[in-house]
């Protein structure tokens, strides 16, 4: 008997980018806030997390309003198998890695001293170029 996955929430659509980058604003305020990056991490750590694995990151009404939020910005994919016991986990989008990769990079940026900046993925220092 084959397994039928289905998949809820689509990637790329419902980012909002409109003129006045208010897309970028909702965005940046989304990645912000309560959850939001732990989430990301956690699903990146396990390869795929069930909605329990979550939990401790949010109280439930922000949980389910960061995934709905993280799924609508293409991050994040939810996954549904009804085969005998029903199965259902997130797993990060290509694009949920590469951001959570730029937002890593830029994290240590802040924590190592003097100046560094991202050129080509990579980190470098001033003294460097």
């Amino acid at each position: 008997m084959k397994e039928k996955e289905e998949e809820k929430g689509t990637e790329g659509e419902g980012d909002g980018e409109g003129e006045d980058g208010e897309g970028e604003n909702e965005f940046l305020k989304m990645m912000c806030s309560t959850g939001s990056l732990d989430i990301l991490k956690c699903i990146d750590k396990k390869g795929r997390a069930q909605y329990k694995d979550l939990k401790p990151f949010a109280s439930t009404n922000t949980l389910n309003t960061r995934l709905r939020q993280l799924l609508s910005h293409g991050l994040i994919k939810h996954n549904i198998t009804k085969t005998g016991k029903r199965k259902e986990w997130y797993e990060l989008t290509e694009k949920g890695k590469n951001v959570l990769l730029y937002i890593r990079k830029m994290l240590d940026c802040v924590r190592k001293k003097g100046s560094r900046q991202i050129v080509n993925d990579e980190i470098i220092s001033d003294n460097m170029q």
